[in-house]
């Protein structure tokens, strides 16, 4: 991929009925995918699960206003979204990590989204580590950060997986994970105020092939190849026991019907508890 072909890209969104904030983190991702930048922020915890400060709203109404436009990562992304949720209002601490690997024509690069709950306050800390490589150098990363993970052999495992984990070393994550981060220079002196101002202008009506083109012009387009707008990914029960999370149809003690992905520790109306498999 190139800075042009990049530009060519930009030029083809469509931010109308958008607003600023959403607009401000589509062309964030464009901005640090592009450059490779390793990424850190916080959601704070409301009663119905992770919130966006920045955005001003829930992470899955978020998602929703800008859905993934392939249908099967978009099922896959719901699930993670729920869990995600489910995980951040529990009385569970420590991290969750969701590992998306590449996906053509639409996540260009291997991701690994950390996040910590705070046990003291309502609030995680997150980062996303962004590589580069294979289908087979993701699976061989993954199993190097988490040995549990050897039997899986297929990245659609991955990213069908949540892992939740009491205690991480990040340091050591990023050792393994360095010789694939495929960084680039970057050329704005203040990207964020330049994102912010370009934002404004894509709120405004101007066309977004000039918006793709002063993105270019200021220096917050780099030419790595970037994810498409709207994304997350998804989960899975798998047989580790760091693998909590659950598709379930029905509760095991009164039999209302669920239908969604939970952890260990859901209570279902009728006082019955998920314990687990």
């Amino acid at each position: 991929m190139s800075i042009k072909e990049n530009v060519l890209i930009v030029a083809r969104y469509n931010f109308a009925g958008l607003s600023e904030k959403t607009i401000v983190g589509n062309l964030t991702t464009v901005f640090k995918e592009s450059h490779r930048i390793s990424d850190e922020w916080k959601f704070s915890i409301r009663d119905n699960g992770l919130f966006d400060i920045d955005r001003n709203g829930y992470v899955h109404n978020i998602v929703k206003e800008y859905p993934h436009p392939n249908l099967y990562l978009r099922g896959l992304e719901d699930g993670i979204i729920e869990a995600m949720d489910v995980w951040a209002i529990s009385d569970q601490e420590g991290y969750l990590i969701w590992i998306s690997p590449s996906f053509a024509g639409h996540y260009p690069c291997h991701k690994i989204e950390i996040i910590f709950k705070n046990p003291n306050i309502r609030e995680t800390s997150n980062v996303v580590i962004l590589f580069d490589g294979s289908q087979d150098t993701c699976i061989n990363v993954v199993k190097q950060i988490f040995p549990e993970l050897d039997e899986i052999n297929n990245s659609e495992e991955l990213r069908n997986s949540i892992l939740l984990k009491p205690d991480l070393d990040i340091d050591r994550i990023m050792e393994i994970v360095g010789p694939f981060i495929n960084t680039e220079k970057v050329k704005a002196d203040d990207p964020k105020k330049e994102i912010e101002r370009i934002a404004k202008l894509a709120v405004s009506g101007v066309d977004q092939t000039i918006i793709a083109y002063e993105m270019d012009r200021v220096g917050v387009m780099g030419s790595r190849s970037f994810s498409c707008p709207g994304g997350l990914s998804n989960i899975l029960s798998q047989r580790s026991n760091v693998l909590e999370a659950k598709f379930v149809k029905n509760c095991g003690k009164c039999g209302k019907v669920i239908e969604k992905y939970i952890c260990k520790g859901y209570e279902c109306e009728c006082g019955g508890v998920y314990e687990g498999c």
